[in-house]
């Protein structure tokens, strides 16, 4: 007679895990609905042969990422300062949204996978997109408000500093920091 496969005793979540669940859920398909919207306003590209563009952005997002500052605020919760406005503000220079936002999305999903941090993978896969997707839009506006006049950088400038609001914004509305 066959072996039966051992049964998978079901994990008994607390009421916390699943709203936190439910909550990073909100805040992935707030994050894919503000990347569309972003991706529908900002004019279309004519950039070819990206690729090269694309390592390099991943692995700056991945140095960065792995010089980033572990600050511990309470047990189970910490926010992660990290560098990513660098090579977020070479990426608003050369590259297209979509381009940046997987480069940023890769190497943030990457670098918490292999750091182990899993139950917060899909809450800041939606930050990260959240991220990027304000750095391009605050961009956009901002260079739609100056029209055509100051230096090209100043749309970067403020476009990179615009990015990180959203992690510890969406964190405190719901009460949970990031790891």
């Amino acid at each position: 007679m066959a072996d039966r496969p051992v049964a998978v005793e079901p994990v008994d979540e607390t009421p916390l895990v699943r709203r936190f669940r439910l909550y990073s859920i909100s805040v992935v398909v707030l994050g894919l609905l503000a990347a569309l919207l972003v991706s529908w306003w900002l004019p279309p590209t004519t950039h070819t042969n990206l690729v090269w563009t694309g390592v390099l952005l991943i692995a700056g997002f991945l140095v960065a990422e792995q010089l980033a500052i572990n600050v511990d605020v309470r047990s189970g919760v910490s926010w992660s300062i990290s560098f990513t406005e660098i090579p977020l503000a070479i990426g608003l220079f050369v590259a297209p949204f979509e381009l940046v936002l997987l480069a940023h999305v890769v190497a943030g999903v990457s670098t918490l996978i292999i750091r182990g941090v899993h139950d917060r993978v899909l809450y800041n896969a939606g930050v990260l997109i959240l991220e990027i997707s304000t750095a391009f839009a605050v961009l956009h506006a901002f260079n739609l408000g100056l029209d055509g006049f100051g230096p090209p950088w100043a749309g970067v400038f403020v476009g990179a500093f615009a990015a990180p609001p959203p992690k510890p914004y969406t964190g405190l509305l719901r009460g949970f920091g990031s790891a």
